[in-house]
C-alpha cells in the first residue's frame, strides 16, 4: 500500500470512536469468515434452528474438529499424514 494511501472505513456511525469502529469491523470480518469456512465444510449451518444451548455445542464440537483437522495439515509428522490419508477416506473424496 502507497504510504500516504490509508485504509477506510465508510460508516454512518458518529457517536463511538473510529478506533472502537474498526475494532468491532475486524471482529464482524473475523465472525463473517468464520461463519463461511463453516458453510464450505458441510456442517449444514443454515440447519441448525435450534436452541441457543444445542447451537452453542455444535459449535463447540465443530471448533474441535477444525482445529484437529488444521494441527493434522500443518503437522510434518508422518504419523499426521497417516491421519489425513484416513481422513480423506472417511469424507468419500
Amino acid at each position: 500500500m502507497h504510504p500516504n494511501k490509508r485504509p477506510r472505513l465508510l460508516s454512518n456511525v458518529t457517536t463511538i470512536d473510529t478506533q472502537i469502529l474498526a475494532l468491532w469491523y475486524y471482529w464482524r470480518w473475523k465472525i463473517e469468515s468464520f461463519l463461511k469456512l463453516l458453510k464450505q465444510t458441510g456442517h449444514l449451518l443454515e440447519n441448525w434452528q435450534t436452541s441457543g444451548l444445542a447451537i452453542a455445542k455444535r459449535l463447540l464440537v465443530v471448533n474441535m474438529a477444525c482445529a484437529v483437522v488444521w494441527q493434522l495439515t500443518v503437522s510434518p509428522q508422518s504419523k499426521a499424514k497417516e491421519v489425513q490419508g484416513f481422513l480423506i477416506k472417511l469424507s468419500g473424496q
